[in-house]
């Protein structure tokens, strides 16, 4: 799984912070309903990488 966050998370990351400039709400809904639709994360994985797109503190 880590080859998996290694490569993907940049790309969201990038995605996520130009919708949020652009204030394009329904492609942020878009993208994280993406990431939640992916079958082969699990739930835990799933809300790190919302985390992580999101910019918030993981305490983990």
């Amino acid at each position: 799984m880590s080859n998996y966050f290694d490569y993907w998370l940049p790309i969201f990351k990038r995605m996520y912070f130009k919708f949020k400039l652009l204030g394009d709400i329904k492609a942020i809904v878009e993208l994280e309903d993406e990431i939640w639709k992916n079958w082969n994360l699990s739930r835990e994985d799933k809300k790190k990488i919302l985390r992580q797109i999101r910019g918030d503190i993981d305490e983990c």
